[in-house]
Formats: structure tokens, sequence, C-alpha cells
């Protein structure tokens, strides 16, 4: 193995000038680099804040917004039990008016029947029928009377 050669002093000079320099300039970039480091930390952590306030302020919104659903959750459902109450009033309407149309019907039907059963019963001839306190049947003689002609001795009716 061959030996190394011997430095000679300023060779060794040049190189811990060199090394010097090369530390120096490293030592320089270090710094750039924290400053650069901190100064990103430092944005990093306003972004961080700002973001916590804005989710703060969404946190705030999201609750507020819960409430106005909660509250219209509970309009809902008062809405909805007045409109079953409205439409359980409307079905018991119909139903009266249903009731109410059908005894029309029959009072009309019951009227045109009594309209027609009087039509039929004025043009027919009237019976004799039994004076009070007689128990016997009207004789044939009597049932050809008119309304004029006395029976029995009572007194014309006119």
């Amino acid at each position: 193995m061959p030996r190394e050669k011997k430095r000679r002093p300023e060779e060794a000079r040049d190189d811990q000038a060199d090394l010097l320099a090369r530390l120096t300039a490293t030592e320089a970039e270090l710094a750039q680099l924290r400053q650069y480091g901190h100064g990103q930390f430092y944005a990093a952590t306003q972004q961080l804040g700002s973001t916590g306030r804005q989710i703060r302020e969404l946190s705030k919104v999201i609750d507020a917004h819960q409430r106005l659903l909660s509250a219209h959750g509970l309009e809902i459902q008062a809405l909805q039990t007045e409109l079953r109450a409205v439409r359980e009033e409307n079905a018991r309407l119909q139903q009266r008016l249903s009731d109410a149309e059908r005894t029309e019907r029959r009072l009309r039907r019951t009227a045109s029947a009594a309209m027609l059963f009087g039509e039929a019963a004025s043009t027919k001839r009237p019976r004799s029928t039994p004076r009070s306190g007689s128990s016997q049947p009207a004789s044939a003689e009597s049932s050809s009377l008119t309304p004029t002609q006395p029976v029995d001795g009572a007194s014309p009716t006119t």
C-alpha cells in the first residue's frame, strides 16, 4: 500500500478555508430554511386559527339552523294534527250531508207519493161511513146521497 503523501500546510489551510466557507454557506442556508420554516409555521398557525374561528362560526350557524329545523318540525307536527282534525271534521260533515241528501230524497218521494195519492183520492167518489153513535153501516140508499142531503135527520152540510 502506498503511503499517503504528506500534505503541505498551504493545502491544509486552503482545505480548511474551503470547509469553513462551505460551513458558513450551510449555516446561512440553514438560517434561511429556519426563517422560512418559522414563516410557514406562523402562516399555518394563523390559517389554523382562522379556520378554527370559521369552524366555530359555522358551528353556531349550524346550531341556529338545527333550532329552526326543530321549530319547523314542531310546527309541521302541529299543522299535521290540525289537518287530521280538519279531515275528520270534513268526513263527519260529508256524512251529515250524505244523510241529509238521503233524507231529502226520501221526503221528496214521500211528498210525491202523497201528492199522487191525494190526486187519486180526489178523483174517487167518497164512501159513506157510519156516523158516530151508529154501529150499522150506511145503507145502499144513503151511499148515493150527496153531501148537501141530510142523513138520519141531521142538518145539511156544505
